[in-house]
């Protein structure tokens, strides 16, 4: 035994099934790095299996056209998101909208349909030079995703209310909207439609810039005060994340009731509930329209519906 040598195994003498399954384990600039050590690697690096993997975990994307393959897919995804955004924000923009893609094809196929195809950065790039500031990072990250809404399709995505003769349903704006309607020498400076209703003509803002003295990303309606020189706001979201995020988690958890096929913004509370005579169940939902109250002087408009 004392005349045995041992050899040392050299990595790429390995079966290329092997050293796939190891490289595998990489993340994609390690992968990027091994394929200018040599052409083995090279070769084995280019695997459509290896991007295949990198697209579902880097980007959440798991359709690909063979056409496509998984590596270009990956680079075209990369120079979209990766470049512009970190990856805490695109991982949490993704998951929204992927939650909220798949309720709307399960219940809303009309509404689906109209969520308008993602926003090249240059588009991004062209409306914030002409609002010359920068949209928040995540609505950006949100807008690349999807570009709004198509306004006149349908029901708005943030949902809808009717009383008497008054009726909202806000829709999502898309960047080049938001930029034609921002006025910063107006009554909101710094701050740009977020939504809007083709009906009422109302929307949600949000603040792009501290110049009107918002915080910069809080999303709110603003309220038609007359007897305030300082701008009263009814705040719907600390952030367009937070806001995004209650608006995904109130229609997965079916929050709000789908009358004749639409949404609308009641709130049931459990507790206003009542049995009369033992026999019929009488139940009150209620929603807050911020679009028809004010601060000052304070008017809160409450509708009711009673079933």
């Amino acid at each position: 035994m004392a005349g045995v040598t041992s050899k040392k195994l050299n990595l790429l003498e390995l079966p290329s099934e092997v050293l796939l399954q190891i490289i595998s384990n990489l993340p994609y600039r390690s992968l990027c790095r091994i394929g200018r050590t040599c052409k083995q690697l090279r070769a084995l690096s280019l695997d459509e299996s290896l991007w295949k993997q990198q697209c579902q975990t880097e980007f959440f994307v798991k359709e690909c056209t063979e056409e496509e393959g998984w590596l270009r897919q990956f680079r075209w995804l990369h120079g979209r998101f990766a470049r512009h955004h970190s990856a805490a924000v695109y991982r949490n923009m993704r998951r929204l909208w992927d939650r909220l893609e798949k309720y709307l094809q399960e219940n809303d196929r009309e509404m689906y349909d109209s969520l308008r195809e993602p926003c090249d950065y240059s588009e991004i790039q062209i409306a914030e030079q002409k609002m010359t500031c920068r949209f928040p990072a995540d609505l950006r990250c949100s807008l690349q995703i999807h570009n709004g809404q198509q306004m006149g399709s349908g029901v708005g995505v943030y949902g809808c209310m009717t009383i008497s003769t008054y009726y909202r349903s806000e829709g999502l704006l898309d960047a080049a909207s938001m930029a034609r309607l921002y006025d910063n020498d107006g009554d909101l400076p710094g701050c740009v439609p977020l939504t809007y209703c083709l009906v009422s003509q109302k929307s949600q803002y949000v603040a792009v810039n501290d110049e009107g003295g918002f915080t910069v990303g809080e999303v709110f309606y603003p309220t038609p005060d007359q007897y305030s020189t300082d701008a009263d706001i009814f705040i719907t979201g600390k952030t367009y994340t937070e806001w995004f995020t209650d608006l995904v988690e109130a229609l997965e958890s079916k929050k709000f009731p789908r009358i004749d096929g639409r949404v609308f913004r009641f709130h049931d509370d459990p507790e206003c509930e009542a049995v009369t005579k033992d026999c019929f169940t009488v139940k009150a939902t209620s929603c807050f329209m911020p679009d028809l109250s004010t601060v000052h002087p304070p008017h809160f408009f409450f509708t009711y519906r009673i079933m």
